[in-house]
């Protein structure tokens, strides 16, 4: 009997493992010397070199898929264990400590490089973090990388392109014909925005062809169709696509805007002859058994086109696109306008009428200023629950050490995004309780305007479980305090004639509602539709953690042969965009790489080490 797949369980980020020391770092200390001790070490791991606590994260270059260890005890013999299987070699100190302090915890950092054994030999690259204790130095964090596979290439070099100006079609549209097409490629890709765009071009590099569909009628048009005061709430060194710094022209403004970001994407598409079928769908996926292929169905414009891929990508983003509506009884009385945020373009129409928005993250608060700055009326901001609000001032410190105009991008996101979660997420907390303390005006004023704030913003899990929720504040704080919008906390209860009703009996007037509630979070949901329900129950979830914290379904094996997810902000589209690209690349080579998903038991049951 064929056993029943079960979905990875998703664990709160708090519950993942992992702590903070208490430590100071000596004033003698020779930083660099420890680290390269320490670095010397790994040739030959043992449980004594790692604090009790500790974590190893692990992308691709020992397990084959990414893990993160917990304990000492386990790393120990997770280590030697697969050193049989990779033999890492030839660990190197890059040079450049650091010497980091968070409140009351300090450590050491420095990156290392290795060389790759086994089936896949290459190139790794590494992080190793360093505490005081017990009068040594113990490994606190451990991160290994992998970076190239001989003879695949490395995802962060650039495709050649052709110096004769010929290149594969891109933006292919019908010319109305209804007659089917057939064609083969190696990857077809689901959605063409930053997540199928940094696959596609990675996939490229390693010479790879893929072939992106896309449903807008232009590269870009995910962004490019949003409401016209949409900008990304990071800063520009922070978008860049794959291989290039795409915004770093003075041409750009730091706040990128959705128009910026289309036009970005569209020249990068085109100066890396990417192959994008735009104003098209996937209507069906079927697998077929006897080719290990996918026959893919799509439509552009009632042309049918047959397309056989060895590899199917959803790339429909972590967040989706099919919005959430609150289905509110009585919508048939109200003689205003109600819409969801994915309808909104513009406030202006509206001046002096009376603007509600219901829910207050990002986009909620965009649409409230919007409204303010058109000269409604009136504009409310519907509540029900504290909003994290992440003043930009404290976001912009820690943003801006990694992405900034000097900055190497490959190099900062190893820092963002390579290390152990738990680990992000615990020292930023600290960070976040001693501002939260030190810094609390803001706060208050927001709270004495009547808007609910949850004080301790947790950016890690407002990331990786609720995908937004949040407000990364962009100046509407200012605009609630000065009184420009006004909120109200209560819940919905039905619509009414003039307006809504709350469960409170309260009622609020309005000309126009924008629903501000957010967009289907699981791919698995929306990729059912395509490849059915016989294969869905067969896959993984896309995102939130498990309980190593390590994001579900995304950028590795979901569960079936040849597909895999991918999502998220273009930082982890751009970064995680390389792994999942040298695993298709592998498997299309005929050496696929073999998860590593055993968890050793403890050193005293297991020998630890045969060096």
């Amino acid at each position: 009997m064929t056993q029943k797949f079960v979905p990875t369980p998703a664990v709160p980020l708090e519950n993942v493992p992992g702590s903070v020391p208490h430590t100071s770092i000596p004033p003698e200390t020779d930083a660099d010397a420890v680290l390269s001790s320490a670095i010397e070490n790994l040739s030959c791991l043992k449980e004594d070199h790692l604090w009790s606590d500790s974590l190893w994260r692990d992308l691709l270059a020992f397990t084959g898929i990414f893990r993160t260890f917990h304990s000492s005890k386990t790393i120990a013999v997770a280590w030697n264990e697969l050193q049989g299987r990779v033999h890492p070699s030839s660990f190197k100190y890059n040079g450049g400590a650091q010497v980091m302090k968070v409140e009351s915890t300090g450590w050491i950092e420095g990156s290392f490089q290795f060389d790759i054994g086994g089936s896949h030999p290459g190139k790794g690259f590494g992080f190793i973090l360093l505490i005081p204790m017990e009068g040594t130095w113990k490994i606190w964090i451990l991160s290994t990388m992998l970076e190239s596979v001989d003879g695949l290439g490395n995802p962060d070099t650039a495709p050649r392109l052709p110096s004769n100006g010929v290149h594969v079609a891109v933006n292919r549209q019908s010319n109305g014909n209804a007659q089917a097409v057939s064609e083969t490629t190696e990857v077809l890709i689901v959605g063409a925005g930053q997540n199928g765009i940094c696959v596609a071009a990675r996939l490229k590099g390693l010479g790879v062809k893929a072939v992106l569909i896309e449903s807008e009628d232009e590269v870009g048009g995910n962004w490019s169709s949003r409401y016209d005061s949409v900008t990304l709430h990071t800063g520009k060194y922070y978008a860049h696509l794959p291989f290039e710094t795409t915004f770093a022209g003075d041409e750009w403004p730091y706040f990128l805007r959705g128009v910026d970001l289309a036009k970005g994407y569209r020249d990068y598409v085109k100066r890396y002859h990417l192959d994008v079928r735009t104003s098209t769908t996937v209507e069906k996926a079927k697998w077929l058994q006897n080719s290990d292929s996918w026959a893919i169905e799509t439509v552009c414009k009632g042309k049918r086109t047959s397309i056989e891929a060895k590899h199917i990508v959803f790339a429909m983003g972590a967040g989706g696109q099919q919005a959430k509506m609150p289905q509110i009884p009585n919508r048939e009385a109200f003689n205003g306008i109600s819409i969801h945020s994915k309808e909104y373009r513009s406030a202006k129409q509206w001046k002096g009428k009376k603007g509600v928005v219901i829910g207050t993250a990002n986009t909620g608060h965009d649409v409230a200023v919007d409204m303010v700055e058109a000269g409604l009326a009136s504009v409310h901001m519907v509540q029900r629950n504290p909003t994290p609000v992440i003043p930009w001032p404290w976001f912009g410190e820690a943003h801006n050490r990694l992405y900034h105009p000097e900055a190497i991008t490959i190099e900062s996101d190893r820092r963002e995004l390579g290390l152990p979660l738990s680990f992000n997420r615990n020292v930023s907390m600290l960070m976040v309780k001693k501002l939260s303390t030190e810094q609390p005006e803001k706060f208050d004023a927001l709270e004495q305007a009547g808007f609910k704030v949850d004080r301790l913003p947790d950016a890690l899990k407002i990331q990786y479980e609720r995908q937004g929720g949040h407000y990364l504040d962009m100046g509407g704080s200012q605009m609630i305090i000065d009184g420009k919008i006004k909120v109200k906390s209560a819940g919905v209860s039905k619509f009414v004639p003039e307006g809504l009703e709350f469960q409170d009996g309260s009622i609020l007037e309005a000309d126009v509602i924008v629903w501000c509630t957010g967009f289907e979070n699981d791919m698995r949901t929306m990729v059912s539709d395509i490849v059915g329900t016989e294969v869905v129950e067969r896959i993984d979830h896309h995102w939130y953690l498990d309980k190593e914290g390590e994001i579900r379904g995304a950028f590795k094996p979901v569960g079936h042969p040849r597909m895999w997810y991918t999502g998220g902000g273009v930082c982890i589209a751009r970064f995680y965009s390389r792994f999942l690209a040298l695993q298709i690349k592998a498997d299309l080579t005929g050496v696929p790489f073999e998860p590593y998903r055993e968890t050793p038991e403890a050193a005293s049951k297991i020998e630890t080490s045969k060096c």
